[in-house]
């Protein structure tokens, strides 16, 4: 089993790579580097799915269903509203 020191061993690259959609598990064989990226493009992602649930809540609450759609004007103080 070829393995050199402070390198991972074949065996745990080619399970990160038939794994890819899973989480890395932390062992010795694994750089910490690539854990920490790992979790983050994980973390990054849960983000972005709470983000696009925020995105049809707020979708829902100023859809024509409810009312009047009012939006926020982002360049001024203004309130529209239509109908």
């Amino acid at each position: 089993k070829p393995y050199l020191f402070g390198h991972p061993s074949v065996t745990s690259v080619a399970q990160r790579f038939s794994n890819a959609s899973q989480p890395l598990k932390e062992t010795p064989d694994v750089p910490i580097e690539t854990y920490q990226k790992e979790i983050i493009n994980l973390l990054v992602q849960d983000f972005n799915d709470v983000q696009d649930q925020q995105d049809v809540i707020k979708e829902k609450k100023t859809g024509d269903c409810f009312g009047p759609t009012v939006t926020w004007n982002k360049n001024s103080s203004l309130v529209e509203s239509s109908h």
